[in-house]
């Protein structure tokens, strides 16, 4: 055997073992892709459950926007009827006959004025609850949204060593076909 015959056959033998190389590394990387793709659906699903949980919160913050609404519209309305028996007993200890024009005129801006109070505060409200509302919503599109999120996650690695089989059949192929001249 010639020293070229045996740095032929040193060269296909490497060739081979790279072929072999090939095939563990596809299979290394197939395997690392299926982890990082493993790792991101857990991932999507902890923040899809964290939008869950804003949305529920946004949710009872909206109703507590309506209570407290509610409360102050009340506030507003006792207000309003404490001020007016205020003002019906400062008339009549200063003599203003209550079922007069200038009387009846003051109280019925006090009403009024005291309603326009109540309703801003009702007004309020809503369109705070509201904007939470759609807040709880938005919560809940983000969370479908990462639930349902593309994730590739290969099925095995038998694609990738296929793969890597066939390119290092091919230089093994040509490898021997070089050799056999």
């Amino acid at each position: 055997m010639s020293w070229t015959d045996l740095f032929k056959d040193l060269g296909f033998g490497f060739q081979i073992g790279g072929a072999i190389s090939d095939v563990f590394q596809a299979r290394s990387a197939a395997r690392v892709s299926q982890v990082q793709s493993q790792a991101q659906k857990l991932a999507n699903e902890a923040q899809a459950q964290v939008a869950d949980n804003n949305a529920q919160l946004s949710t009872w913050q909206a109703q507590d926007a309506l209570y407290r609404g509610m409360v102050e519209e009340n506030r507003s309305r006792l207000g309003t009827a404490a001020l007016k028996g205020t003002q019906r007993a400062r008339m009549g200890a200063s003599g203003i006959a209550l079922d007069g024009d200038s009387a009846s005129r003051v109280l019925t801006d006090t009403d009024v004025l005291g309603e326009i109070d109540a309703m801003t505060n009702r007004s309020n409200a809503e369109r705070e609850a509201w904007a939470l509302r759609v807040q709880s919503q938005d919560f809940k599109n983000r969370a479908s949204i990462l639930r349902n999120a593309t994730v590739p996650v290969p099925d095995s690695t038998s694609s990738a060593v296929i793969g890597s089989l066939l390119a290092g059949g091919g230089r093994v192929a040509r490898a021997w076909y070089d050799w056999s001249r």
